[in-house]
């Protein structure tokens, strides 16, 4: 029988990871979606919808669009449309990419916001239990958003306001864009210039992409909730060991940095051992 009073006692149980959202979890949600994702999408869709407009990839989507008019029941505005809601998604399905990597290590990151800025039962729950994404549910994602933003566009053209959205276009890139770059509206052959297209593509990026942002964020949590129990539980248990992999790599780093710091003494001939630390006293028969 142990004499330790602690082993007369019965083991605390560790505290549970709760479903609801922790101070940490929110952070990282803001961060990733609305701040990394909604910024990212931004800046990369306008020169990719520039690029897919007016430079080398606009003969490629001009024969998408005749091909969506010929080969199928679109009509000439819808073809237009869906190439218009195509280029602007091309930054947000860039965008997938990091964000899924960094949804791949969410857990340790979370839990590192809750040690920061999180309450003690933030702390003791560490993060929130969410089903883990995949590529499948970011895609997923990103098909939802680019259909809610294309319904968008469909239902301005109904209700009449295609034209009220053309004149937006066209007053951001004048006096907005142009103006803040003082800039001119046509080039020298009277087309519009780079600036002025830029504009108007900035106009509809904004609207595109908070929306998308949004549908995004919404969509791959209603994909990644939507699987088997089976599947779920192989997801987290593989999710679980790449947080454990990153946490093992940041503690060996600490570790290692904090053992070369610590002098060394040796015994003058005395053969080094390495990863052990030895501290000594030179002897004074050493010298002799």
């Amino acid at each position: 029988m142990s004499d330790n009073p602690s082993s007369m006692q019965p083991s605390q149980p560790s505290p549970a990871p709760s479903p609801r959202k922790t101070r940490g979890d929110v952070l990282f949600d803001r961060w990733l979606y609305g701040g990394l994702n909604g910024v990212g999408t931004f800046l990369l869709t306008l020169p990719l919808a520039y690029w897919g407009d007016h430079g080398g990839g606009k003969a490629t989507f001009q024969k998408f669009s005749n091909f969506l008019k010929e080969r199928t029941p679109l009509s000439e505005q819808t073809a237009k449309t869906v190439v218009r809601a195509t280029t602007l998604g091309l930054g947000g399905t860039v965008m997938v990419i990091p964000v899924r990597m960094i949804e791949g290590i969410r857990t340790p990151i979370v839990q590192a916001l809750n040690r920061r800025y999180g309450s003690p039962e933030d702390q003791a729950v560490g993060a929130q239990v969410v089903a883990p994404q995949t590529w499948g549910s970011q895609l997923k994602g990103r098909a939802v958003a680019w259909t809610v933003v294309f319904g968008s566009f469909k239902a301005i053209e109904g209700i009449g306001f295609g034209k009220k959205m053309e004149q937006f276009e066209h007053w951001v890139a004048e006096h907005i864009i142009c103006k803040a770059l003082k800039q001119p509206l046509r080039d020298a052959m009277g087309n519009e210039s780079k600036a002025f297209r830029y504009g108007k593509l900035a106009a509809l990026d904004a609207f595109a992409t908070a929306a998308a942002a949004m549908l995004f964020y919404t969509g791959t949590r209603f994909f990644a909730s939507h699987r088997s129990e089976e599947k779920q539980a192989q997801l987290a248990e593989r999710y679980s060991q790449n947080g454990a992999h990153v946490l093992a790599d940041a503690a060996g780093e600490r570790a290692s940095s904090t053992i070369d710091a610590i002098p060394q003494t040796m015994v003058h001939g005395e053969k080094q051992h390495p990863g052990l630390v030895t501290e000594t006293h030179t002897s004074p028969t050493a010298s002799l």
